[in-house]
């Protein structure tokens, strides 16, 4: 009698506290996994929004006649950059 319902017991209470558990950590886990998410979004974003910005920078300096190895200085772009955004602003003037 006794021992009999403390092992059911002992067994429900095991069977009950592992699903509260992993109710808990897949909550926990998803909230957790939603803000890195965020987190990463954002900083990716402001890399490409970084990246852009010189390479509209570049563009202009191009225009202007600055040379490749000034602008590499000016905005931090390599000369293959560089080279990659003339060419395909000379073949947009081209068509």
């Amino acid at each position: 009698g006794r021992a009999e319902g403390m092992v059911e017991g002992r067994i429900e209470g095991k069977a009950e506290g592992r699903a509260e558990g992993m109710v808990e950590g897949r909550a926990e886990g998803m909230v957790e996994g939603r803000i890195e998410g965020r987190a990463e979004g954002k900083a990716e974003g402001r890399i490409e929004g970084k990246e852009l910005a010189q390479k509209e920078f570049a563009q202009k300096l191009i225009l202007k006649g600055f040379e490749h190895d000034e602008i590499a200085q000016l905005t931090g772009l390599t000369i293959d950059e560089i080279m990659t955004i003339s060419s395909a602003h000379a073949e947009s003037d081209n068509s």
